[in-house]
């Protein structure tokens, strides 16, 4: 039995006015793959691109990094949210076990553009919520990067997807899978 993990899909409310950039938000560690991020928004000069974060890769990345890409810091949690709902993609190059970013992307009615590895498979529905690219190199990703420019994506379809994983959600999930073994223990031991 699998149970997700709980999203706050709450404090992550829909914005429709998308601005012209780009976002993403990750510890500047090696297996976040934000070296795959910039090097293909160094190919796509006229694709603004926002990166929240710190860590050990930061000077790395800041060295490589065209001037379409903006390093914002480690950013509150107010300043991530205001972030997410306006970019017009939320972008992600690791292989994550769930995403919950992605998923708090959704919420705000930003679509995912994401390596189609690992949990995002689960928890973003191609061409209805976000993108797929599917080899580690920034080609594939800036390909994937041209072609979400040409779709549009619903707000309200993505915060939907995204609350399949809210909060109460795994609660009851939880609680259910809980009871259900409780008294499947309690059965067989009458």
């Amino acid at each position: 039995t699998v149970i997700y993990p709980p999203v706050d899909t709450e404090r992550f409310k829909i914005h429709e006015k998308k601005k012209e950039y780009y976002f993403t938000a990750a510890r500047f560690v090696d297996y976040k793959n934000l070296d795959l991020i910039i090097q293909a928004f160094n190919k796509l000069p006229g694709q603004k691109l926002l990166i929240a974060g710190r860590g050990p890769m930061e000077k790395h990345l800041r060295k490589m990094a065209g001037p379409n890409i903006d390093f914002l810091g480690w950013v509150s949690d107010e300043q991530l949210v205001h972030y997410m709902q306006r970019a017009k993609a939320f972008v992600n190059a690791s292989i994550e076990d769930f995403g919950i970013a992605g998923l708090e992307a959704q919420s705000c009615g930003t679509p995912v553009i994401a390596l189609g590895k690992g949990g995002y498979t689960e928890t973003v529905i191609e061409h209805e919520t976000g993108i797929f690219f599917h080899r580690e190199h920034p080609e594939a990703l800036a390909d994937a990067i041209l072609r979400s420019e040409r779709m549009t994506f619903d707000p309200y379809t993505l915060r939907r997807n995204a609350q399949r994983f809210d909060r109460e959600v795994f609660r009851e999930k939880f609680l259910n899978f809980f009871l259900d073994k409780c008294f499947d223990h309690a059965h067989t031991m009458a």
